[in-house]
């Protein structure tokens, strides 16, 4: 699903929690964490113009998205590449001799794939220094959990007196790196979803025409829970116009046929994630969202229907609860995370 870079609202909140954690002298490393989709890129957008405006100087660093892709487990090239990017604005003495050391140092951890010596660390903490020498820095990184080993990079930043900002997607697999990552935090910061008036502003605002009410309608009923995830709404909302079941009567913008359902877009990531869980998972998210819901005591009754093994099919809804594809209550009932996934 393509990356909504929307106006942050309904973030006021976090916004001046963010200034607190970051306001005190030297080096802090906060994280963010959220579901795909909740904001967590447009929030960091934010938190740069907030930073820049107090004066610091902001180094955004954009992981998993530069030509190196999965080659680049260290965030290494990434950095390089930001680093050059603003070449020109730093303009501090020693700098090329301080990156050189670090790309040069890349490349021989892109061969070797070997573990973090003295030497790299050595040249990530000169590189720091040498950027962060007259101001104050911030680097902000995007999508930490797209690198296998974010940490040294982000502590090296922290040790040399900068401010670190870093998005994780919540759900992520979290290996080894990404733990450390979270347990060197300063801070970890959990970005909820938004205020169902404030989502459906979004989607007005989106839509670029008048909205009918049936269709806001549509979609609370549709999204459910994940209403407040911005993402979601305004993906769910692209996803009715490229299939035109947007049309304009009287004025105003309406669904095509009302009668059909409003589903997730096909890339959602809980759809991704139920598909990567295999055959048995996906029949079990079918039957649950065709039966409205499960009782935990009807499980055995569904797996001979399904003409599956019981065990497998307890083991796929934990794997779907897990995954937050499906809900449990507290009552045992076994329910859709959104009521069209």
């Amino acid at each position: 699903m393509a990356r909504t870079r929307a106006a942050v609202r309904g973030r006021d909140q976090e916004l001046t929690a963010l200034r607190t954690a970051l306001a005190p002298d030297g080096g802090r490393l906060i994280v963010l964490t959220g579901p795909a989709g909740i904001g967590r890129t447009a929030l960091l957008d934010s938190v740069a113009r907030l930073l820049a405006a107090d004066g610091a100087r902001v180094l955004p660093l954009r992981l998993g998205t530069g030509p190196d892709g999965g080659g680049d487990p260290y965030a290494l090239a990434a950095l390089v590449r930001a680093v050059r990017e603003r070449f020109e604005q730093l303009q501090e003495s020693g700098l090329s001799e301080a990156l050189s050391a670090v790309a040069q140092l890349r490349d021989a951890r892109g061969r070797e794939r070997g573990g973090w010596t003295p030497a790299v660390v050595a040249a990530l903490d000169g590189l720091f220094e040498t950027v962060g020498r007259r101001e104050r820095v911030a680097l902000l990184v995007d999508d930490a959990h797209a690198v296998a080993e974010p940490a040294p990079v982000l502590s090296a930043a922290r040790r040399a007196g900068c401010l670190v900002v870093a998005t994780c997607e919540e759900g992520a697999e979290r290996g080894p790196g990404l733990a450390e990552l979270l347990t060197d935090a300063d801070r970890v910061m959990t970005i909820g979803p938004l205020a169902d008036d404030v989502a459906l502003s979004l989607v007005r605002r989106a839509a670029g025409a008048r909205l009918d009410e049936s269709v806001v309608t549509a979609l609370r009923t549709a999204l459910g829970p994940l209403l407040g995830n911005p993402g979601t709404v305004l993906g769910t909302l692209d996803a009715l116009r490229r299939s035109g079941r947007l049309v304009t009567f009287e004025g105003r913008l309406c669904l095509s046929d009302p009668a059909e359902p409003v589903a997730l877009p096909a890339d959602h990531p809980l759809l991704r994630r139920a598909s990567a869980l295999g055959g048995t998972a996906v029949r079990l998210l079918g039957a649950v969202a065709l039966l409205d819901g499960l009782d935990l005591d009807a499980l055995p009754p569904l797996a001979d229907i399904l003409e599956a093994d019981p065990v497998d099919c307890g083991r796929g809804l934990d794997l779907l609860i897990e995954a937050g594809v499906l809900t449990a209550g507290p009552d045992g009932r076994i329910a859709m995370a959104t009521p069209r996934a």
